[in-house]
Parts: structure tokens; C-alpha cells; sequence
């Protein structure tokens, strides 16, 4: 999702972005999934963002093998709309043992120096 967003797609558009809307050179943005819901666009307007070439690369190689041109190219599990809050809180929850673990590791250190 991150080359998706890094190329000038809203989250939500990304989200929405199926395999049918990604050809060898743009990505077809038409809907966004925004909010439980899928929507048209902020702008309410098709348009077509380019693929640089690593993109287009990075694109072959993960393709579909076996999926259909509707399918998501950023399914949640059970291959639906990731929803973006779990998607944000569960990083945020990753973030947050990452922080406390450094912390844990780092006071450690400091207790055994002292000791």
C-alpha cells in the first residue's frame, strides 16, 4: 500500500484499488474506500497516475496469479476492504510495543550499569 500512496493516491483510494484498475504503466483511481463505505473519489473524477518504472517492476512480480481483475490489491484477510482504523490501530499498537520494549531494554541496561 505504501508504493500505492507514495505515487499520489489517498488512503482510501488505494484501498479501493483493484487489479483491473493497475496496467503496466498507470493505476486507474475511480473509488476510494473511506469509512466502512466505497465512494467515488474526493474530486469526484477519474483519473490515471503513473507507475514509475521500479513501480511497474515491483507490480509484475506481485501480481495476481490466481486472482480475478476485481479483486482488491490491498484485501484485508478474508480478501474484503481493509478497514484503515484497524489497519491504523493495529500499527499504532506495533508502534507502541516497539516503544515499550526499547524502553524495557534501555532501562535494563541502565539498572544492570548500576548495579
Amino acid at each position: 500500500m505504501s508504493t500505492l500512496i507514495c505515487r499520489g493516491l489517498r488512503s482510501g483510494e488505494a484501498l479501493a484499488v483493484r487489479w483491473c484498475d493497475v496496467r503496466d504503466r498507470t493505476i486507474t483511481v475511480d473509488r476510494a474506500f473511506v469509512a466502512g463505505e466505497l465512494n467515488s473519489t474526493k474530486t469526484h473524477r477519474r483519473r490515471a497516475v503513473v507507475l514509475i518504472r521500479a513501480l511497474a517492476a515491483e507490480r509484475a512480480a506481485s501480481g495476481p496469479s490466481s486472482a480475478s481483475d476485481d479483486d482488491l490489491v490491498v484485501p484485508n484477510l478474508t480478501g474484503g476492504f481493509l478497514e484503515l482504523n484497524r489497519a491504523r490501530a493495529s500499527a499504532d499498537r506495533r508502534r507502541r510495543l516497539r516503544v515499550s520494549d526499547a524502553w524495557s531494554h534501555a532501562t535494563s541496561d541502565t539498572h544492570s550499569r548500576h548495579s
